[in-house]
């Protein structure tokens, strides 16, 4: 129904690496704090130039967003930051040792394909935290390709930020622009908030979707996902949920026919870990559970997973519900969410 878009970068490039805003020419472009939400682990401030643009993506099966930052016009430039964390909440998984790590690993593999016979691994200290940064130029760029890429991983309180900047010209000063983020970046705690019940009011069609679940960070309200759909997304904490409003695909009016026609897409995710998979089903849906692992930074993470499928008034209802490596304390979870999911006025 929703795929799950993979952001491939190829690249890279070469800059001034005493003082960051020397790279690119002119004076540096004033920057401007913009937040980000983070599940489950409060908000991030990136001070970025007020005239880039932004898009948060977050597909249903990632616990991770991403945010992509793009020029006013044109496409000089791309940057993709993607807060990470650690689900086991080890203490070392943004340690500059560990980072360095990484990046010394990401920088073997880029090699092969980079003009340079070596990519220097940099050190930056930033406000929340100590960063890397490699800088390459691809061997063979496709047409449209860009031919440039910084790659920078930086600790940020307990997240690790993992960024791509993709440009067309060596100079460009997107890359001292988005050093200087990283540099002033600061993560915002907060705490997981207590259960609640919700009613979410399906817009212009008179009635309403309810269910419990752990206290969401914003307040729920659909939005438009075409020309007669919706769509939801909230989260809390560990807790994922995504509802999604359509007019029916195929014939019948019943939540199997809605199951029928979505779960078998669904059900391809090359993720999903097939002897975990288990349907069942109420008058009020159909249920499927699986769950999903996930590589995260050489880990395997699983994510526990609930799809619901109803059909209400002529409309089809996918509800997906899912929490990152679930513990025995979260059946309850689970369990509130099935007895109190329900439409009506």
């Amino acid at each position: 129904m929703r795929k799950q878009v993979a952001i491939l970068a190829a690249a890279a490039l070469s800059v001034c690496t005493s003082g960051f805003d020397a790279a690119g020419e002119g004076k540096p472009a004033a920057l401007e704090a913009r937040s980000f939400a983070v599940p489950g682990h409060g908000s991030l401030a990136l001070p970025v130039p007020a005239a880039w643009k932004q898009e948060v993506s977050q597909p249903p099966t990632d616990p991770s967003p991403t945010i992509t930052f793009s020029p006013a016009s044109g496409d000089d430039f791309k940057v993709l930051v993607t807060p990470l964390w650690s689900p086991t909440n080890d203490p070392n998984f943004n340690k500059p040792q560990e980072v360095r790590r990484l990046i010394d690993n990401e920088a073997r593999k880029m090699l092969p394909s980079a003009v340079e016979k070596e990519l220097a691994v940099k050190e930056f200290k930033g406000a929340a935290g100590t960063g890397y940064y490699y800088l390459a130029t691809d061997k063979a760029p496709k047409p449209g390709e860009y031919p440039y890429m910084v790659r920078a991983l930086a600790g940020a309180g307990d997240l690790l930020l993992s960024v791509t900047v993709l440009c067309r010209a060596k100079d460009s000063p997107a890359i001292a622009d988005t050093l200087r983020a990283l540099q002033q970046a600061a993560p915002h705690k907060k705490a997981e908030a207590s259960p609640a019940k919700y009613a979410i009011v399906v817009p212009g069609e008179g009635w309403r979707i309810s269910f419990d679940s752990p206290a969401l960070a914003e307040t729920p309200a659909f939005r438009k996902n075409g020309p007669s759909d919706y769509a939801f997304r909230g989260n809390s904490g560990r807790f994922n949920i995504s509802i999604f409003v359509e007019t029916p695909q195929g014939p019948g009016k019943t939540p199997k026919a809605c199951h029928d026609f979505y779960w078998p897409k669904a059900s391809r995710d090359p993720l999903i870990a097939k002897d975990t998979v288990a349907a069942s089903h109420t008058p009020e849906y159909y249920r499927v559970q699986y769950d999903i692992v996930m590589d995260l930074q050489g880990r395997a993470i699983r994510q526990k997973n609930v799809n619901y499928y109803l059909a209400f008034r002529g409309r089809w209802i996918d509800v997906h519900i899912s929490i990152i490596e679930p513990t025995a304390g979260d059946e309850k979870v689970f369990a509130a969410f099935d007895k109190s999911l329900r439409c009506g006025d």
